[in-house]
């Protein structure tokens, strides 16, 4: 599964899914800051684009180790105070994107608490 707020971004034997398919194939959810699209890649296609472009793989290998290291990151400030994974996500943000324009209701549902919340510890 790939994701892209980009409208270029079709791939060949690809298409968008909604949600209930979503739903039947992987157990997660998703929000976005901008309109994205969602595609799935059954294995026989993965395993085609793979043959027909091998540095495929490494991408998608990579990128799959990206996405386990952030969870293993997620999961290991799942008991930090509010403040620490404030402090965690908003210079991960920075790291990644390079600032973290956000406002607080976007900010607090991005780490799971209230709006409150955030807006006490930032004062």
């Amino acid at each position: 599964m790939f994701f892209s707020n980009s409208t270029a971004a079709h791939t060949t034997n690809t298409a968008p899914i909604d949600n209930e398919e979503l739903a039947y194939h992987h157990l997660t959810s998703g929000t976005t800051t901008c309109p994205s699209l969602v595609y799935y890649f059954s294995d026989d296609v993965i395993a085609a684009i793979c043959k027909n472009h091998p540095e495929a793989a490494g991408i998608y290998t990579d990128s799959l180790i990206y996405k386990f290291r952030t969870l293993a990151e997620i999961i290991a400030h799942l008991d930090s105070p509010v403040e620490q994974q404030m402090a965690f996500y908003l210079l991960k943000l920075v790291q990644e994107n390079g600032n973290a324009s956000m406002n607080q209701t976007a900010f607090s549902k991005y780490i799971g608490t209230s709006r409150i919340t955030v807006n006490k510890i930032i004062q």
